[in-house]
């Protein structure tokens, strides 16, 4: 319930009315100006991550893998941005640095002892409990439909799907 509170509190500091799917630019907006970008080819850190942040410019940098390649590739940039959100609301970067949210065969210690917090708040922010589990009766338990409605890939809405129903998994598998 700890992430539920948190993410709660971050909306409310930056008076994000939340609506489904999550407006993500509006979010990084409301956060103090930050901005969201696909990063270049030509960045050091290009080939081993899957997004980077640099908060003394205040700018989130997502592959562009995520760029609409496919629906679904998409949908898992919408959430790999909200990890790198989960960086900073929680903390977990110093101001005027950077951070690379490293694809998963290149996380460090560091990056994986972080990855349980930043994954819960990742997805409350993408699929708040409540309203999925509202949503999941709503709408007969159909992943498709609840990928759409959130703006989430499948496989999110199946991982959220068997953590809010079987406590033994943990988000961010």
């Amino acid at each position: 319930m700890e992430s539920k509170n948190r993410v709660s509190e971050f909306l409310t500091r930056i008076g994000l009315q939340r609506i489904f799917p999550l407006d993500l630019v509006t979010l990084a907006e409301k956060m103090g100006g930050w901005k969201i970008y696909y990063m270049a080819e030509t960045a050091s850190f290009f080939n081993r991550a899957e997004a980077a942040i640099n908060t003394e410019d205040k700018i989130f940098l997502l592959h562009p893998r995520f760029d609409n390649d496919t629906k679904e590739s998409y949908l898992v940039g919408r959430y790999i941005l909200c990890k790198a959100i989960a960086h900073v609301v929680l903390g977990h970067i110093p101001e005027n640095t950077g951070w690379v949210e490293p694809k998963k065969e290149f996380r460090d210690d560091i990056d994986k002892n972080l990855n349980h917090c930043t994954a819960e708040f990742a997805y409350e922010l993408l699929l708040p409990q409540i309203e999925f589990m509202e949503q999941w009766q709503k709408m007969g338990e159909n992943v498709k439909l609840m990928s759409e409605y959130f703006g989430a890939s499948q496989q999110h809405i199946l991982e959220r799907k068997n953590f809010l129903m079987d406590t033994k998994n943990a988000p961010g598998r």
